[in-house]
């Protein structure tokens, strides 16, 4: 059953660090990027679906929805950039990686059963390596993942989603970075149209589930609606 499998599978790739009893996961329909031979900012743009909390493998109820909710990542320095190539010589993917940074997303949200309102911030360190890896052609197809620290919510989105302020870690995955600008001999490139996943666990101490944040998270965003290509489109926002 791929269920089980893919829960089995985040078991045994995911760093015992990374578990947590419970986390907040929500996706992006739009995103940015802009890397280079400096650093890399990713963002995830006003275009968030619904929050989900997730306790013990179980989906809580949750009224409270993303209203205009964003996130900025930094990178630090590049710290390296390689290449593969074809049978001609050509470079087919370039991977780059990036020292940690600083990750803080803001949350502006709705409750559909008060209509009250709840904003404020969560921030987290990057823990480096940030990897983007770039499939070079006519449409250059950027993915980008890393991993976060130790976390804090600002105390209202906290206590409107019922969790603790303080976090454990968390993951960030866009693998739908396309419509690429440069090549790998750029000092500046951009991508956009990407989709980003994210994942903040949270510490409960009522429980000792086992759950791996990025393959859950992925498993969270795969059952809630079905794999979908967007349109093809070459403006850029």
């Amino acid at each position: 059953m791929r269920t089980a499998a893919v829960l089995a599978l985040s078991l045994l790739i995911v760093p015992r660090s990374a578990f947590a009893d419970a986390f907040v996961f929500t996706t992006s329909d739009e995103s940015r990027i802009a890397y280079g031979d400096g650093g890399a900012l990713h963002e995830g743009l006003f275009f968030f679906y619904d929050l989900e909390l997730w306790r013990g493998g179980v989906a809580q109820p949750l009224d409270w929805q993303n209203n205009a909710t964003h996130f900025d990542a930094n990178s630090g320095p590049l710290l390296s950039k390689t290449f593969e190539t074809n049978s001609s010589g050509e470079v087919v993917k370039t991977t780059y990686q990036y020292d940690g940074g600083a990750f803080q997303m803001w949350f502006d949200l709705f409750n559909s059963a008060t209509q009250e309102t709840a904003s404020g911030s969560f921030v987290a360190p990057i823990l480096g390596p940030m990897i983007l890896t770039v499939y070079e052609s006519s449409e250059d197809s950027v993915q980008a993942s890393y991993q976060l620290g130790h976390g804090i919510f600002d105390a209202d989105v906290a206590d409107a989603l019922g969790i603790p302020r303080t976090t454990i870690g968390g993951f960030v995955d866009d693998p739908y970075l396309i419509f690429g600008t440069g090549d790998p001999t750029s000092p500046h490139r951009t991508a956009w149209e990407g989709a980003p996943d994210v994942t903040i666990d949270v510490p409960e101490p009522t429980s000792l589930v086992l759950l791996g944040a990025g393959a859950v998270g992925w498993l969270a965003r795969s059952v809630r609606r079905p794999a979908r290509r967007r349109p093809f489109r070459h403006d850029a926002r």
